[in-house]
């Protein structure tokens, strides 16, 4: 399950905060599974999902992909590379991430996948409710693969179990 934590990256790189709650379909795929809102379409080419808002001011693309011969730091260098985008920096968790025109990008990997978020937006055409669904859309995400369950979500739980209530 992608954590909290690894979504507040991404709506942190994207300066989107959100509060509201998509209602929607939990759509099903190989690798995942997420929730999709009623003004957003879904689709799947190859290992690649993508979500996008009906007004086109926002995306969601998730890969799942083997990670082969080449490391993370290769595959995020490549992809940044050929997308003009910034230098890839690598965080506290071993994730690559860096943007480019109005998109956010993550790398995660275990040892034989790799899966990498690109969340895009328009600031232009973006509405909050779109910002909103974002999050909502990223907080509803649920990879399938055990080995992607992020450190966060441990914190989280040994959080949760240590406040007393």
């Amino acid at each position: 399950m992608i954590s909290k934590s690894k979504i507040l990256k991404f709506l942190v790189i994207l300066a989107i905060f959100f509060t509201a709650a998509a209602s929607g379909e939990i759509r099903e795929f190989e690798n995942l599974s997420v929730n999709v809102p009623e003004n957003w379409h879904v689709s799947q080419s190859d290992s690649t999902v993508e979500i996008i808002a009906d007004n086109h001011s926002a995306s969601i693309q998730i890969t799942i992909s083997e990670l082969g011969e080449d490391s993370l730091e290769t595959i995020a260098k490549n992809f940044s590379e050929s997308h003009e985008g910034t230098q890839p920096e690598l965080d506290e968790d071993g994730d690559y991430t860096f943007t480019f025109a109005n998109s956010s990008v993550i790398f995660t990997a275990d040892d034989e996948k790799y899966c990498m978020f690109v969340i895009t937006s328009d600031p232009e055409a973006e509405s909050q409710t779109d910002s909103d669904d974002v999050g909502a859309i990223l907080d509803s995400l649920v990879l399938k693969k055990p080995e992607f369950e992020l450190e966060a979500e441990l914190e989280l739980e040994a959080d949760s179990e240590s406040d007393p209530e």
